[in-house]
């Protein structure tokens, strides 16, 4: 994973879940910040970043949060993980996998794994292309065997607030998808067998997310991807120049939005020596506060300094 700022990421998928066979991908999936600045624009920062070869996939900082507190199951397996398959760890990261319980509610985690076992049901109804091609089958196999693990999983989370993701016996979870291959409906009893151990449990989770603590997390996030441009010192990289004239006593921008500062400098000069007889110029550095580097005075001028206020002819009243 290239992304600036990863904070955590691992090995997601059958491989964690120990359901891989040969030929299988390996996904990836991560957590990353992006410089706080970025935030404050015009346009949002991209907030996802999914790869094929290798099959990675980054959710920004904020995004994962929103999405985790929505209790997806696809994102919270990252903070559940074997340590052995994270990638990537940072201490912002483990303060995340630390948290990991306060993303937790009853009514989320329920309405979640259910949903999803309810899609992935649908997807077995459907059967693909109606055909009973290998391709059809191994779509098939693959969608039993995550409905199942979805229910499971999303049962153990509900009921003790702690989820396993590595399967204890991976080839129940094999026939099954075998069995529903050959016959999709076989699947329906299954998913009503969830849907009433569900509604028999008392769950121990809360029936809120402790989101004063994930905003406290992600308001550090953004606190150590800060850097701000101007520190009241500005370097010539942070600013940029304007050469003004001097029009009616007040300074008017003649040439402005300049980023460097030679050429910024060179024009100022071309000016002083084409109007200098005539016309009053200043050289300014523009950051967060205004900088005088340079500035002329021509010695026979129908210009003041800015702080003549004595009112010309055309500036009197009639």
């Amino acid at each position: 994973m290239s992304t600036r700022n990863v904070l955590l990421s691992g090995i997601v998928g059958s491989t964690a879940y120990g359901l891989a066979r040969p030929g299988s991908d390996v996904d990836r999936l991560g957590v990353f910040a992006v410089p706080t600045e970025e935030l404050h624009g015009l346009h949002r920062p991209t907030e996802s970043v999914v790869t094929h070869a290798p099959d990675s996939t980054l959710h920004e900082a904020g995004k994962w949060a929103r999405l985790a507190l929505a209790g997806n199951p696809t994102v919270m397996e990252l903070v559940w993980l074997p340590p052995e398959l994270y990638e990537t760890r940072t201490p912002l990261g483990d303060e995340l996998i630390g948290l990991r319980s306060a993303f937790l509610s009853a009514p989320r985690v329920s309405g979640a794994y259910l949903g999803y076992a309810a899609q992935q049901f649908e997807r077995l109804r459907r059967r693909g292309d109606g055909s009973f091609s290998a391709d059809t089958r191994k779509r098939t196999a693959k969608h039993a065997r995550h409905l199942m693990r979805l229910l499971d999983q999303g049962l153990e989370l509900y009921s003790t607030g702690h989820l396993t993701i590595r399967v204890t016996d991976p080839q129940k979870y094999h026939d099954f998808g075998d069995q529903v291959a050959n016959d999709p409906d076989t699947a329906e009893p299954v998913l009503s067998r969830a849907e009433d151990a569900f509604a028999a449990t008392r769950s121990p989770l809360p029936e809120q997310a402790d989101e004063a603590a994930i905003e406290a997390w992600l308001r550090r996030v953004r606190a150590s991807f800060y850097s701000p441009a101007d520190t009241g010192a500005p370097s010539p990289h942070d600013a940029h120049w304007e050469i003004e004239t001097l029009r009616h006593g007040i300074w008017s921008t003649w040439s402005g939005g300049i980023d460097d500062q030679a050429e910024a400098r060179r024009l100022y000069d071309d000016n002083v020596v084409w109007g200098g007889e005539r016309r009053a110029f200043r050289l300014i550095r523009v950051a967060s506060t205004c900088a005088v580097e340079a500035e002329h005075h021509p010695s026979t001028a129908s210009d003041r300094p800015v702080n003549d206020t004595t009112p010309t002819q055309g500036d009197q009243p009639a």
